[in-house]
């Protein structure tokens, strides 16, 4: 089954930086107050990678960039070391914010593209696939990896030995399906997870009205 990627309850019953996470979102009310944008958790937090330093990272599909600017203005300018500009991911218009909420970085990405196609979005999606491939053993060496300041990506192709750019690769990794990964990955530990703890009861942040 797909996973449900608006679906952030782990963060409700994780660790204390769960928790805490879940409460920054709760304040910013950004699932409710930037609904118009689509905007999806990405990162470490989804992959339950984060680190002490980890932000929260936070997708959205904007057809006027400039429009979602003045949104996140007028929501968030009176926050902590809020910064906002236009920048161009590859050849793609986005725009990009940040800020502190409780002494935790938030960033925000938008783009003309459903937040599915974002490159974003398809990194995550594929680290998932590697994590569930590599089991526990890669996840504790990526977190160990990501704990001595290696970023994601990196941290992924260094673990499973992908070459060259790990962002482009890892893109293009994506297209294979799950035997062919296991061969073109010598570092990819094949295991499965097991004895996973079921997921809770699942909250949609679609549906916050508050």
């Amino acid at each position: 089954m797909a996973r449900n990627w608006h679906d952030i309850t782990y963060l409700m019953s994780g660790h204390d930086q769960q928790r805490r996470a879940y409460q920054v979102l709760r304040e910013l009310d950004v699932f409710f107050q930037l609904k118009a944008y689509a905007p999806m958790l990405a990162g470490s937090y989804p992959l339950d990678l984060e680190v002490d330093d980890s932000d929260l990272d936070i997708l959205c599909e904007a057809q006027n960039l400039l429009a979602f600017e003045q949104k996140l203005n007028e929501l968030y300018h009176h926050h902590q070391d809020f910064h906002c500009e236009a920048q161009l991911d590859g050849a793609l218009p986005t725009m990009f914010a940040s800020l502190r909420c409780q002494g935790m970085l938030v960033e925000f990405f938008a783009q003309q593209i459903p937040v599915r196609h974002q490159a974003g979005f398809r990194h995550m999606e594929m680290e998932e696939r590697l994590l569930r491939l590599g089991g526990y053993q890669a996840r504790r060496a990526i977190r160990t990896l990501k704990a001595q300041g290696v970023k994601t990506e990196p941290a992924f192709a260094k673990y499973f030995g992908i070459d060259g750019d790990p962002y482009e690769a890892l893109l293009t990794l994506a297209k294979l399906d799950d035997a062919a990964l296991r061969r073109e990955l010598p570092g990819l530990n094949v295991r499965a997870l097991e004895n996973e703890v079921p997921p809770p009861k699942k909250l949609i942040t679609d549906d916050w009205d508050d």
